[in-house]
C-alpha cells in the first residue's frame, strides 16, 4: 500500500481538547471529524482542514497550529479513503455541514486548503460558503487537471491494465528512458504527441461515461429498474505516467525524481491502486474528467475574494511551477499573499536541493504571520 507521509505529525500538545465531531449533511450522509482546542485561554480563530478523500483529522501542521494558540478542526468526509463516487456537490454538502457544527463558538474562521483541500476549499468559497480567510498550501489545480497529466496514454485496451502502445510508454527505452538510472530524458517532439495522445485517452474514457449514463437513463424511461440504477464502475488503470515525474528537464524545479505516491513511477503506475482508479461515471465526469470536469482551483479561484494566503512546494514531484503560476494567475481579490517554498515536496520534506530550516517550520511560521496580521488568534 502507498504510503502516506503527510499523516505523520509530532503529538498535540500537552492539554489539548480533542472533541470528536459528528456531522451529517444535509441528504443524511454522516462524516466525523476531531475539533482540537488548545491548552490555555480560549481560542478566538479556528483553523479547518479537509481533504476529499484522505484523512485530515490527523496533520503535521496541527501541534504547531495549536502552540500557536488556534483551535484546529480536523473533518474526514464520507468519501475518506474511497472516492469512487466524490461528485461536487457532495464533498461541497459534507463541508458546510461540518463548519455549521465546528464553527459556531470562534470568532473567525480560517480554511487550509492543503492538497486536495485547496480545490475543496475554494470551491466551498466560491460557492458563498463560510470562511473568513483561505490558505492554499502545496495545492493542485484540480483533480482533472492534475490526472491530464499523469495518465498514461500508451494503455491500449481500458479493460487489460498491461495493454501497452510502446511509442507512447515513457517506460520504454526507445521514448527516452534509462532502466538503470531510473530516469527519463523525453525529447520536445515525443512529448507533445504524449500530451495529445492523455488528452484523447482521457476524451475515450469519457465516452465511455457519457454511454454508461445514457444507459441508464433510457431504461428509467421503459422502467427498468434494475439498469436504471447506477450500478457499473470505471476502473482506469495506470494513472501515474507524468514524463515530468521522471525528466526533471520538463518545468524545472526543486523537486527529485520520483512521485506524490507510490514513489518510483514506473511501479506506481501498474499499481492496484492508484488515483482515480475506481470511479463511478458521473464521478469520472464531474471530478476526475480533465476535459469534462468544471471542478478545482482554477475553476473556483476566480469567484474567490476572501483574503488568501498562497504557499506552493516548489519541490513538488507532481505540481509543477507551471501549475502553481496558472493557480495564482487564477486568483483575486486585494488581499493576497504568495510565497513559493523552496526544495520542499509535496508533504513539506526537504528536497535534495533544500537549504536553510525546515520546510513545514517555514510553512509553520508564514501561516502564523499571516493569520495573526489578520486575526489575533487569542481573546482577550
Amino acid at each position: 500500500m502507498m504510503e502516506l507521509p503527510h499523516t505523520h505529525h509530532e503529538p498535540l500538545p500537552d492539554g489539548t481538547r480533542s472533541t470528536p465531531v459528528r456531522v451529517v449533511a444535509g441528504d443524511g450522509a454522516e462524516s466525523w471529524g476531531l475539533l482540537h482546542e488548545p491548552p490555555g485561554p480560549p481560542a478566538s480563530v479556528l483553523v479547518a482542514l479537509a481533504h476529499p478523500r484522505v484523512g485530515f483529522s490527523h496533520h503535521y501542521l496541527m501541534p504547531g497550529l495549536l502552540d500557536a494558540g488556534y483551535a484546529v478542526f480536523g473533518h474526514d468526509l464520507r468519501t475518506l479513503h474511497n472516492d469512487s463516487d466524490a461528485r461536487p456537490d457532495r464533498l461541497l454538502a459534507d463541508v458546510a455541514a461540518g463548519l455549521a457544527v465546528a464553527r459556531p463558538r470562534f470568532e473567525r474562521l480560517v480554511l487550509l486548503g492543503n492538497s486536495g483541500g485547496g480545490s475543496l476549499f475554494a470551491a466551498h468559497k466560491a460557492a458563498g460558503g463560510a470562511g473568513d480567510g483561505l490558505i492554499i498550501l502545496a495545492a493542485h489545480p484540480g483533480e482533472g487537471h492534475f490526472l491530464l497529466g499523469a495518465i498514461d496514454p500508451s494503455v491500449t485496451n481500458e479493460n487489460d491494465p498491461l495493454s501497452r502502445d510502446p511509442e507512447l510508454d515513457m517506460f520504454d527505452p526507445r521514448n527516452g528512458y534509462d532502466p538503470v538510472a531510473r530516469v527519463g530524458r523525453y525529447d520536445a517532439a515525443w512529448l507533445a504527441r504524449y500530451r495529445a495522445a492523455q488528452r484523447a485517452r482521457v476524451a475515450r474514457l469519457d465516452e465511455l461515461a457519457r454511454a454508461q449514463i445514457a444507459v441508464e437513463r433510457a431504461a428509467r424511461e421503459v422502467g427498468d429498474w434494475r439498469r436504471a440504477i447506477p450500478h457499473r464502475l470505471m476502473v482506469v488503470y495506470r494513472t501515474a505516467a507524468n514524463p515530468a515525474t521522471l525528466d526533471l528537464g520538463i518545468d524545472p524545479s526543486d523537486r527529485d525524481v520520483g512521485t506524490i505516491v507510490g514513489g518510483r513511477p514506473e511501479l506506481g503506475n501498474h499499481h492496484l491502486q492508484g488515483l482515480g482508479r475506481v470511479v463511478s461515471p458521473r464521478t469520472w465526469l464531474a471530478y476526475w474528467s480533465g476535459l469534462s470536469s468544471t471542478w478545482g482551483f482554477l475553476h473556483a479561484a476566480p469567484s474567490v475574494d476572501t483574503p488568501l494566503l498562497f504557499i506552493s512546494a516548489a519541490g513538488d514531484s507532481d505540481i509543477l511551477p507551471a501549475d502553481a503560476e496558472a493557480m495564482w494567475a487564477a486568483t483575486r481579490g486585494a488581499d493576497r499573499t504568495r510565497h513559493d517554498l523552496r526544495g520542499a515536496d509535496h508533504y513539506l520534506r526537504p528536497t535534495s536541493q533544500h537549504r536553510g530550516p525546515p520546510p513545514r517550520e517555514t510553512a509553520l511560521a508564514l501561516i502564523t504571520e499571516w493569520i495573526d496580521k489578520r486575526w489575533p488568534p487569542i481573546s482577550t
